[in-house]
C-alpha cells in the first residue's frame, strides 16, 4: 500500500469540510526516514484550529493496518517542544504535508527551536526527575518479583525512561527508541557505566534476579552520572537559620533524655533533611557529621545525646566559617536591652 494516500485522501477531507478548522497535518516515525515494511502504519497528526476540528480524528485497519490520525492542541506541542515528554521528535523531526496559512506554519516551525532557549540546568533538572519515575517502576518491579511477566515489563520501562533522562541530560531527545534505542543512547556524549551491559541484560534475561539487579544498577548508575553533571550554585546560609532549628536540637535531646524511640527517629529526620539539604547546597560535606540514625540503634542515650551535641557543634563551628552570627539571649534582661525596654 502506498501509505501517503492515505493522508492525501485526510486532507482532501479537511479542504472541503474543515478548511477553517484544522492547522497543522503532520507525519513522524518510520515513513519519514525511510523505514518501512510490508506491515507498516503512518504516524500522522493534526492540530486543529476549533473544536469542531477534532471531528477529523480518524482510528481504523485498511488493508490490516491500523492507523490512528489523532489531533493535538498547540498547548500539547509546545510541551513536546520544551522537551516536556518523552516524544519531542515527533516535533522537533515531523514532516508537515499540510498548513492552513503561512502563519499556521510559521508557528509550529517556531516549536521547533524552542528547545535552543533551555539552559543546560534546566536540562539537567529535567532529567534528574526521570529518576524518581525509574525508582518507582523499581518498587513495582520489587513488588512482583514472584511474577516474570510483571517483572520483564517494569525493568522494560526503566530502560525508556532511563534513555529519556540521558537525552535529556545531553540536552536532546530520543528520535526513534524501539529497535534503536540503545544505539541513540550510545551514540550520546553521556551515558551511565556499563549501560550497554545492563540493558542487555534486562532485554535478553530470563532469571528475575539477574533483571531485578540490572534495572537496580541502572537507575543507580544513572543517578550517579546526573548528580556529577548538575551544577548547584552555591547558596548563602541566612541569618536566623540555626535559630529556628535550635528547637529542632532541643526536642531531639529531650527524646534521647526521655528515651521515646518514636520521638527520636521523627527528630532525627527532621533534622537530617534540613541540615543536609542547606550543607549540600552551600558547599559543604553532611557525610562528615554523625549518623544519628546508625547511632541510635547501637547507642545508649547518653551516647547518642552526645553524637547530637557534638552534631550541633560542628553545625555552629560551620556557621562561624560562613561568618554567620548567633543571637543569643541569656536571660530576659538581655533581650529586654535588646527591646530598649
Amino acid at each position: 500500500m502506498d501509505l501517503i494516500k492515505v493522508a492525501d485522501l485526510l486532507i482532501g477531507k479537511i479542504k472541503r469540510d474543515y478548511i477553517n478548522d484544522v492547522a497543522i497535518v503532520a507525519l513522524c516515525g518510520s515513513y519519514i526516514y525511510g523505514d518501512t515494511h510490508q506491515k507498516s502504519d503512518l504516524d500522522f497528526y493534526f492540530i486543529p484550529k476549533t473544536k469542531r476540528g477534532y471531528e477529523m480524528s480518524q482510528c481504523f485497519i485498511l488493508e490490516d493496518i491500523g492507523f490512528d490520525f489523532w489531533g493535538m492542541p498547540w498547548e500539547r506541542a509546545e510541551s513536546l517542544a520544551k522537551y516536556n515528554e518523552t516524544n519531542t521528535s515527533i516535533i522537533s523531526k515531523a514532516k508537515v504535508i499540510y498548513w492552513a496559512s503561512q502563519a499556521d506554519l510559521d508557528r509550529f516551525d517556531a516549536l521547533r527551536n524552542m528547545g535552543q532557549d533551555i539552559p543546560k540546568k534546566e536540562f539537567s533538572q529535567k532529567a534528574f526527575e526521570q529518576v524518581s519515575v525509574c525508582q518507582d517502576f523499581y518498587f513495582k518491579m520489587l513488588e512482583s518479583k514472584n511474577h516474570f511477566s510483571l517483572v520483564k515489563q517494569n525493568a522494560i520501562c526503566i530502560l525508556y525512561y532511563s534513555a529519556f533522562s540521558i537525552a535529556l541530560l545531553n540536552g536532546s531527545y530520543i528520535e526513534r527508541g524501539g529497535r534503536n534505542l540503545l544505539n541513540e543512547v550510545l551514540s550520546m556524549k553521556m551515558y551511565p557505566k556499563d549501560f550497554r551491559d545492563l540493558y542487555e541484560k534486562v532485554i535478553h534475561s530470563n532469571c528475575v534476579e539477574e533483571i531485578i539487579a540490572s534495572s537496580q544498577s541502572v537507575v543507580m548508575n544513572l543517578r550517579d552520572l546526573i548528580q556529577s553533571q548538575r551544577e548547584y550554585s552555591k547558596v548563602s546560609i541566612s541569618q536566623g537559620y540555626y535559630e529556628e532549628l535550635k528547637s529542632i536540637y532541643n526536642k531531639l535531646l529531650h527524646e534521647c533524655e526521655t528515651d521515646n524511640r518514636q520521638g527520636i527517629m521523627l527528630a532525627i529526620a527532621r533534622l537530617n533533611l534540613d541540615v543536609s539539604q542547606l550543607l549540600n547546597q552551600s558547599n559543604h560535606s553532611y557525610a562528615k557529621f554523625p549518623d544519628l540514625f546508625s547511632l541510635s540503634q547501637r547507642c545508649n542515650s547518653d551516647e547518642l545525646i552526645q553524637a547530637v551535641q557534638t552534631h550541633e557543634r560542628m553545625l555552629v563551628e560551620i556557621l562561624h566559617e560562613e561568618n554567620i552570627s548567633i543571637i543569643r539571649y541569656q536571660n530576659l534582661d538581655e533581650f529586654r536591652a535588646h527591646l530598649n525596654m
